[in-house]
């Protein structure tokens, strides 16, 4: 789920993210930042603000948006920090309109984070794609045995 307090400026809102991931793979991200004011900001940033994660890139720069501009920031984070179970991450947006620096308000993604361990186990005890791969093996090697039973006997 996705949290903002309405307002009126720049706003950021969650286009793209997965709402579950394995602890340790990356999550890739995409928040549309929209210029809602009636004037033009200069120098956004989309800045990540939860900490102790790896965000690639660190902050996201846009530049100028003219009224109505809307550009989508991109990030991948390293989940190989976050706790299991729900994580939120935190993120604004940084820029400089005619009364100096502003901020958004926080658009907050809620991510959950499932062990390694506990997905491999659901998948070896459901027996994954291996059982299937080893029937198949099988088959294959019982119709081989049969094949050069029968050549054998022809000669």
């Amino acid at each position: 789920p996705v949290e903002f307090v309405d307002g009126y400026g720049v706003r950021l809102i969650a286009s793209k993210f997965p709402s579950s991931i394995m602890k340790g793979e990356m999550a890739a991200i995409e928040l549309d930042t929209v210029n809602t004011r009636s004037d033009e900001v200069k120098s956004a940033i989309v800045v990540p603000m939860t900490e102790g994660l790896l965000y690639q890139p660190s902050e996201y720069y846009i530049g100028n948006m003219r009224p109505g501009d809307l550009y989508t920031a991109q990030f991948k984070i390293d989940t190989s920090n976050v706790k299991t179970g729900i994580n939120n991450l935190d993120f604004k947006v940084r820029y400089k309109d005619a009364n100096g620096y502003q901020e958004s308000d926080v658009c907050t993604l809620t991510l959950n984070a499932v062990a390694m361990e506990a997905a491999n186990t659901n998948t070896a005890s459901s027996g994954g794609f291996i059982i299937p791969i080893v029937v198949i093996l099988v088959i294959i090697a019982i119709g081989l045995v049969l094949h050069i039973r029968r050549r054998k006997r022809k000669m």
